[in-house]
């Protein structure tokens, strides 16, 4: 009798800087820190890799570092119920004299929310710089869809949002 097909390991974990290679199927992921360096997720096959939050929080922070996801689908990012949310699947900040750098390319991103029980901001990215610092998003040949930022008091990029 054949054995069940092993299931991907949930990714919940500080990514050292490097280049990661997915292999094609879903991971739960959520959780994941880049604090300084550099780090890329490339789908090793044609069929692309998807990472699922599963609706219990955001997928990435990067901190004074880079993001770069080549081929990968993002779904179910989602914050709730702080007083301020952001990001519901990726949170970018660079501090001071830094620069912080998210690069999607051939990527999907799909149903990703923030809720804030005041505000909310960047259903899907949000971005966020101290003086002299700066962060930089670019998207290429990505589809975003079925993402929203809701707040009892203002909220505002149902998709992106940069401060």
């Amino acid at each position: 009798e054949a054995s069940p097909p092993l299931q991907p390991p949930p990714l919940a974990l500080a990514l050292p800087p490097n280049r990661f290679l997915l292999a094609d199927g879903g991971w739960s992921a959520d959780g994941l820190l880049v604090n300084g360096g550099s780090v890329t997720l490339v789908s090793s096959g044609g069929g692309g890799a998807m990472l699922d939050a599963q609706g219990a929080g955001r997928m990435f922070r990067v901190t004074d570092g880079n993001l770069t996801l080549r081929n990968v689908e993002l779904v179910n990012g989602k914050l709730v119920n702080g007083n301020q949310d952001q990001g519901g699947m990726v949170y970018a900040y660079a501090t001071s004299g830094s620069t912080v750098v998210v690069q999607l390319v051939h990527c999907q991103l799909t149903h990703s929310s923030a809720s804030g029980s005041y505000y909310a901001q960047g259903g899907m990215v949000f971005t966020r710089a101290e003086s002299s610092g700066s962060t930089i998003v670019q998207l290429q040949h990505c589809q975003l869809t079925n993402s929203s930022a809701s707040g009892s008091y203002s909220a505002e990029g149902g998709l992106v949002y940069a401060y």
